[in-house]
């Protein structure tokens, strides 16, 4: 069941070199367990628990991401975004960065960009800029680029 979802996990059952392959088993020791399980979950069911917080989700998307199981990935990009908000914006678009999650790195630019007064004035936006640069630069010039052109001037 794991080799159908996950490239990274046919990867490591179908080289028989590897110890997974060998042992025919994985451990996952460096990451949260309740993800995990939640991951295997998935994995069976196709369904993510309800009522998860974002931090929750963060953790999944994490593992979605490292294993290559894209629909969890994109389950977990639909979750964020839906939890979406000024106060959670930095913390998601830091993971969307890092996890290459296009869709929700979009949602957060949006996000910061609707909610820009409120965001730029926060601690999570000082230690973004602080520790990523390159992600604030980024999102400032999606935010300039954007259709806030002022208007047309009459003649």
């Amino acid at each position: 069941m794991l080799v159908s979802q996950s490239s990274v996990f046919r990867a490591m059952f179908t080289h028989s070199n590897t110890k997974e392959a060998m042992t025919n088993c994985i451990f996952i020791d460096d990451a949260n367990p309740e993800a995990v399980n939640r991951m295997i979950g998935f994995i069976y069911t196709a369904e993510l628990d309800d009522c998860l917080n974002d931090d929750e989700v963060i953790a999944v998307l994490m593992l979605a991401d490292r294993y290559d199981i894209q629909n969890l990935k994109s389950l977990c990009q639909d979750e964020l975004i839906f939890q979406l908000s000024d106060r959670n914006v930095c913390k998601v678009l830091r993971v969307a960065d890092q996890t290459r999650a296009d869709v929700l790195k979009c949602a957060c630019i949006e996000t910061i960009e609707k909610y820009k007064k409120t965001i730029t004035e926060s601690n999570p936006w000082r230690d973004l800029k602080k520790t990523d640069q390159s992600l604030v630069f980024e999102v400032l010039e999606k935010i300039m680029a954007s259709d806030g052109s002022p208007p047309k001037k009459k003649k």
